[in-house]
């Protein structure tokens, strides 16, 4: 807990999430120590008005206009990377409030759902059960005829939706965790480290699945192929600085590795 809170503490950062009907926007504010660059706002159809004490970290807005803004209309697929121990893990924890920061407050819309993917949530499954019997029995009172299109939105379709889940291949059972976490209908989806212990097929697998999420992401990975495959937005953790990169993450690497190079 220390090192999460001591990051907390350098780092000054806080978060406003707020979400409207079905959709969510974060807000990054910070105050006069901290140092938070180019981090973007989302929102779809909504306004707010930012806290007066603070500073908005939208690089476009104008600190001296009128603190009513209109947010951009975008959804969040965000790859949060950066050295081991810079605070990636930290800033998923205080998104969802598993973590409260030293300095600040974390402010979320009552209405906010946030829901967040572990590989142990395999463990759930009942592997004597199909997909849609398991589902069936998580939300009761739903047509069977919704919840088989609920599970074939995620490519499980056919046999794969009937059979005993334990004959299904790992990276299936995964497809139906996505199905069971989408149909609580959470607007943020965090994920941290998903691919620890997996095959590149299981991998790619979990890519499509995120593929077909409808809703924002946050994803915490050291997976440059995942990253690749599914992220819109590169932000870079380090050296107690948050900041949002231009281009995508294998300009990253190639800037990784231009750097070891110079150092070596």
């Amino acid at each position: 807990m220390a090192k999460y809170t001591t990051f907390v503490a350098l780092l000054f950062c806080l978060l406003l999430i707020a979400a409207t009907n079905s959709h969510s926007s974060i807000y990054i504010l910070k105050n006069s120590a901290a140092e938070v660059n180019s981090l973007p706002l989302y929102d779809l159809y909504h306004s707010t008005t930012l806290p007066s004490k603070q500073n908005h970290v939208d690089p476009n807005a104008n600190p001296k206009g009128d603190e009513k803004q209109k947010i951009k209309d975008l959804d969040p697929r965000i790859a949060l990377v950066g050295p081991n121990g810079a605070g990636k893990s930290t800033l998923l924890k205080l998104m969802k409030g598993d973590l409260l920061p030293t300095d600040g407050m974390v402010k979320r819309h009552n209405h906010l759902k946030i829901a967040q993917y572990y590989q142990h949530l395999a463990e759930k499954l009942d592997m004597d059960m199909s997909a849609l019997q398991y589902m069936m029995r998580e939300y009761p009172g739903n047509e069977e005829e919704e919840m088989r299109a609920a599970i074939g939105r995620f490519s499980l379709t056919g046999k794969a939706q009937v059979m005993a889940m334990k004959n299904l291949s790992d990276g299936q059972r995964r497809r139906v965790i996505f199905v069971w976490l989408a149909y609580r209908q959470p607007h943020m989806l965090l994920l941290d480290e998903p691919t620890n212990h997996l095959d590149i097929e299981t991998i790619d697998s979990l890519a499509e699945a995120l593929n077909e999420w409808n809703g924002g992401m946050v994803l915490v990975s050291h997976d440059f192929r995942l990253i690749n495959q599914v992220a819109h937005e590169i932000w870079i953790c380090e050296n107690q600085v948050v900041t949002r990169r231009e281009g995508d993450i294998m300009d990253f690497k190639k800037h990784l590795k231009k750097r070891a190079g110079l150092r070596g």
